[in-house]
This record gives C-alpha cells, structure tokens and sequence, in this order.
C-alpha cells in the first residue's frame, strides 16, 4: 500500500568541514542529539576502540587535504550488478520539512544525516558522498544496510554498504537514480558502520544485514526503494 506523499521544496546544501580518521572511533558517542530515545537499535560494540575526539572538535577543525590512500583503503567489486534501469531523469529536492541534522567529514568519506519526520532529534535517511584525490564526487547515495565479514584468509575486516544511489553532480537532487552497493577492506570502516547502526538517533534509517542476505530482493532493497520514494514524495 503506497503512503500519502508529501510535497517537496528546494534545500540548499551547506558546505562542511572534514576531518580525520587518526585516532578517531566511539562514533556513536560524538555523533549525538538531544530527543528521543525510545528508538534505539540493539546495541552494538566496536572492537578496536581509538581516542573518542567530541563531534564539536570535529566539525569545528578545518578541511584536509585528501590523500589517495589516507587509511588503506581497499575498495572491492560490488557483489551484485545494478539494476536500475532506466535512470530517473527527474530532479527530486528534499521535502519541505526534512531538515538535515548533521553535516560532517571523515577523510574522504561525507555524511549527511537527515531528519524526515519533522522531530529535529531522530533521523530517518543517511546520506555518504565518496570524494576522489581532485575533490570530485566518486560516489553518492542514501545508506540504508551493511554487512560485516572477517576474512578468512588474511583477518582482515570488511564491510559491505547498500543502499540507493543518487546524482553525483547536482546535490540538490534527492531522486534514485540506480542501486548501489560498495565494499572495503578497512577497519577503521568496519567500526564506523557498526557504531553508526547502534546510535540512538538513528530511526530505522541503517541497519545490519548477513552476508547471506539477499539485498536486491524485494524484501529489502525494494521495501527501501519504496519507503524513500514516499518519504521525498515521489
């Protein structure tokens, strides 16, 4: 059954600060609000945790250069092709009363989280822009599931990041253009994602799926592709 939709509005972007991932972790300690709390996933703990530096630090210092490797990170091939076809060609903004609550920068990694439900406190949508060596935007889309993994044959930590994708050259424009799925070999990466689906605030936007999960099934990039439609009013 298709949601009522709600009108959309022009929203400007705002530009952001960056920061590093030196000694960087507890992301679900710096990346807090104040509001409700009865919303919460079931807690997860990061292995490996660093030096914790508050989010007002964070967005407070001023924007890196981006290196080519600034961690080692190593993307690997998608596990399933795309399957959008044909693209949206039409440009979608935000809603009038989606607001985005945070705005910052992890080496070359972006994140917007952004508030649907009108609350200023939880959010429904995340937002990951992928920077390349020139600044350019690599990647852009709606994060909506990951997967976690250790390798068997090196120990080395990877986790897989799904969700929809969207324009990489017009930021104003929120339609779904294609699905979208990326992996790394990171650790760093790996305790990111894994605090970021046990923050407080974070109402049904991420989540953790097994390995084994089909994503591009309807029963999950389908609902998520349907539920986003509605909630940009498309």
């Amino acid at each position: 059954m298709r949601h009522k939709k709600i009108g959309v509005n022009e929203m400007a972007i705002r530009p952001v600060s960056s920061v590093s991932f030196n000694n960087y972790s507890n992301f679900s300690n710096n990346v807090a609000f104040e509001g409700k709390k009865n919303k919460s996933p079931n807690n997860r703990h990061c292995s490996n945790p660093m030096k914790a530096i508050p989010l007002a630090t964070l967005i407070a210092m001023s924007p890196m250069a981006f290196a080519e490797e600034a961690f080692s990170l190593e993307p690997q091939e998608p596990k399933i092709e795309n399957i959008y076809a044909p693209e949206q060609s039409r440009v979608v903004p935000l809603p009038a009363k989606a607001k985005i609550l945070k705005e910052f920068k992890i080496d070359r990694f972006e994140y917007k989280l952004i508030d649907f439900d009108g609350d200023n406190s939880d959010y429904e949508v995340m937002e990951y822009l992928n920077y390349g060596p020139n600044n350019e935007i690599i990647d852009r889309a709606i994060l909506k599931a990951f997967d976690f993994f250790i390798d068997p044959k090196d120990g080395q930590k990877v986790v897989g990041l799904y969700g929809i994708g969207l324009d990489e050259k017009n930021l104003n424009d929120y339609a779904p253009k294609k699905y979208f799925s990326k992996s790394y070999r990171s650790e760093e990466l790996y305790d990111i994602y894994k605090s970021v689906i046990a923050m407080p605030n974070n109402n049904e936007a991420v989540r953790e799926i097994s390995i084994k999960d089909n994503y591009s099934s309807d029963s999950q990039h389908g609902k998520d592709l349907s539920d986003y439609e509605w909630r940009i009013g498309i």
